[in-house]
């Protein structure tokens, strides 16, 4: 009977190693497959061992396992549903790479070893009547049932919700209600639930313009995006901006050198009127991953004048650089940072408002310190008030 039972057992595994081989690699099936096909091959090898009529059936088993198994991978990767492949490979995966499931197999594999020393034991003994005769009968049935049953039990228990598609997430937050208005959730959440990980705005003094009293900036502004669910997201990203009056005046004002998302290239060598530029691009975020943006453009900006960046968006640290590439010119600066909110996680100290004072030399950076931290959106506003040079 034990040799039936562990014939069919590693029958199974092995369709389900030589299945797994197609969709998700070896390195993936090699950990988990690999090391119970192992163990249940010692099992069925004593088995074996004690009666040799079941050698024969164990090794068709195999043969039979490792075809169907192959066959049916290959099958089911070509020519299953899209939707059926999504989800039963985020759930495969998402076991296989849960601790809970290697220490099961491993107590597995561990008892599959104890188990070739109760079966010399056993040998050992000549009348059947003795300890070890018994004991590894009762340890072999125990081990079989928790093997198969257990195993069930375990891999259902291990259920994560965390793990779940974000549709599925936010039914269960819906009260796992299902229609357009919890897509339509879905939809907002998706939209909103992205942050900054950090913003750096570098901004470089090209030249001063005595006539307007105004310097022409360079600013760069590269921000790293992040998912709060782990899952895709998508939003817009956007480039608003209102130049100085100027006497006399200037049009255009400036230059939208380029914006990047990721490895993409989305607008380039834009002027920037007198009346402002007002634009938006798409920004899609795909599950686990970051994507990267860059904005860069080149503009007068006036002397003595307050100069104002908020983050659009909920941002972890904020970085503000000022370098001069004006030759001989020292530049001197002063400003603030305004703090909207007084909830507590923000970075304590900050208080209301947080003067800044400065000076830019040539051909040098400097830094506003300390950076801002765990900024929500438009609530902090970083200020800065350039003054004419100094030569």
């Amino acid at each position: 009977m034990y040799g039936w039972i562990g014939a069919g057992a590693i029958a199974l595994l092995a369709f389900s190693f030589t299945f797994s081989i197609p969709l998700f690699g070896l390195g993936r099936t090699i950990v988990v497959d690999a090391s119970t096909v192992f163990a249940a091959s010692v099992i069925n090898l004593i088995i074996a061992t004690l009666e040799k009529q079941n050698l024969l059936i164990l090794l068709a088993c195999v043969l039979c396992g490792l075809l169907l198994g192959a066959a049916g991978g290959l099958y089911y990767k070509h020519r299953a549903a899209e939707s059926v492949r999504i989800t039963f490979n985020r759930q495969y995966i998402s076991l296989m790479e849960d601790y809970r499931i290697r220490v099961v197999f491993g107590s597995i594999l561990a008892a599959v070893l104890v188990t070739m020393f109760f079966a010399k034991m056993r040998m050992a003994e000549v009348a059947p009547e003795k300890f070890w005769h018994g004991f590894y009968e009762a340890w072999t049935a125990s081990l079989v049932f928790f093997a198969v049953l257990g195993l069930a039990g375990t891999v259902v228990s291990l259920y994560r919700p965390e793990k779940e598609a974000f549709d599925t997430k936010v039914r269960i937050l819906c009260g796992g209600s299902v229609g357009s208005e919890v897509d339509y959730f879905a939809a907002m959440i998706t939209k909103f639930g992205y942050y900054s990980e950090s913003v750096t705005r570098i901004y470089t003094f090209k030249a001063w313009d005595s006539v307007r009293q105004a310097y022409e900036i360079e600013i760069s502004q590269h921000t790293v995006n992040k998912s709060y669910f782990g899952g895709d997201a998508s939003n817009s990203g956007g480039f608003r901006i209102k130049p100085d009056p100027f006497t006399p005046p200037l049009d255009p004002v400036g230059t939208l050198i380029e914006v990047r998302v990721g490895d993409r290239l989305i607008r380039s060598a834009e002027h920037i009127p007198v009346g402002g530029l007002d634009i938006d691009w798409p920004i899609e975020l795909n599950r686990g991953g970051e994507t990267p943006t860059l904005v860069r453009h080149k503009m007068l900006y006036g002397a003595n004048t307050d100069h104002t960046f908020r983050p659009p968006r909920f941002t972890k640290i904020l970085h503000t650089n000022l370098v001069s590439e004006i030759p001989g010119a020292i530049i001197d600066f002063s400003g603030r940072v305004y703090n909207k909110s007084t909830t507590d996680f923000l970075r304590p100290g900050l208080g209301d408002e947080m003067p800044i004072t400065g000076t830019v030399e040539a051909s040098k950076t400097c830094a506003i310190t300390p950076p801002q931290k765990n900024c929500p959106p438009n609530e902090v506003a970083v200020t800065l008030n350039f003054q004419p040079p100094r030569w």
